[in-house]
């Protein structure tokens, strides 16, 4: 069972950090229980930031023998005690509310790197407009680790379905599947399954 969300010290107060921990905490969990079912022994993983994604790692108390690829801090922080999991982290510039490593650094890694799976989290998810991020610099990072990666799977609450946010991550096109939530409405995922992406609803 994962554990409860670990506050990190220097933002256990602030408020932008508690809100994101907080919205749709449960969802969140149930979706990342799903994608960790997707990892297996050797599998090189690759994750973005956000909440659900960190939900996915530690929902990984079973496995072992996989990499981590990641250009998060706190993915690396919480995994820092599996002497079983390989994790390499882009470097880079810290964007230190939310603990991503962005900018040059970061890309040049990530053009280094490759991945069999690798799980999105997302600020907008729309089948027109694609997956979208708030950050333009990360989106830089990501798209080069999506590009990387064999397989691409979104994990996304329902509240992100439909929404675009500032700066293109991928193409709708590319990606493989989505995990989401049960409050994700049949009219919502339907475009996406009307173009070959397999949706998880949990």
């Amino acid at each position: 069972m994962p554990i409860g969300p670990l506050f990190y010290e220097p933002f256990k107060k602030d408020p932008s950090f508690q809100d994101k921990i907080g919205s749709f905490a449960e969802e969140k969990r149930r979706i990342a229980r799903r994608a960790s079912e997707m990892i297996t022994p050797g599998t090189t993983v690759a994750l973005t930031g956000g909440t659900t994604t960190t939900e996915i790692i530690r929902c990984l108390n079973t496995v072992s023998g996989i990499t981590i690829v990641t250009n998060t801090v706190n993915v690396a922080m919480e995994l820092s005690s599996r002497k079983d999991i390989d994790v390499y982290v882009t470097g880079g510039h810290l964007r230190g509310n939310w603990f991503t490593l962005v900018g040059p650094l970061a890309t040049t890694s990530a053009e280094l790197l490759f991945a069999d799976i690798m799980f999105l989290g997302v600020d907008g998810l729309e089948v027109h407009h694609g997956l979208t991020c708030s950050h333009p610099q990360e989106a830089e990072v990501l798209r080069l680790l999506a590009g990387h990666s064999k397989h691409l799977v979104v994990v996304a609450d329902s509240s992100k379905i439909g929404s675009v946010s500032k700066w293109l991550l991928c193409p709708t096109r590319e990606i493989h599947e989505i995990i989401t939530d049960t409050g994700a409405k049949d009219e919502a995922i339907a475009p996406f399954e009307a173009i070959g992406i397999k949706v998880h609803r949990v």
